[in-house]
Formats: C-alpha cells, structure tokens, sequence
C-alpha cells in the first residue's frame, strides 16, 4: 500500500506540472516516501496507537534531519 500511495503522490506532482527535473518535486517526493515508509509505517494498525503529542521530524534540501 505504502508504494501505492507514493506512485500516486508522483503523479500528483506529474498533475501540478512540476518537471522531473524540478529539486523540489524530487524534495517533495523524497519527503513523501519517508514519511509514508517510517513515521507513519509505525502505527499502520490503528490510529488510536498514535501518540497524543508527537514531535515533528526536520526535513532538508538533503532529506532528513537530526
């Protein structure tokens, strides 16, 4: 499911007219990928598993953040 939701967010960006060599269309689509495969792949049972306060990750040019 998870490179299903990612190959549809890359055609979203294809839709808004980015262009494949566009940094921040690859930015967004790195950040997307992350996201969907780690932060949220940790509570992929249920949404009542989600912690009531979470820090937000830091997201660069280059990908992820300390």
């Amino acid at each position: 499911m998870n490179q299903r939701a990612i190959a549809c967010f890359g055609d979203a960006l294809v839709d808004a007219r980015l262009a494949a060599n566009e940094p921040l269309r690859e930015a967004l689509l790195r950040y997307f990928a992350w996201a969907t495969t780690t932060t949220m792949g940790r509570y992929r049972e249920s949404a009542a598993d989600v912690p009531e306060v979470m820090s937000i990750p830091k997201w660069s040019w280059e990908g992820p953040t300390a």
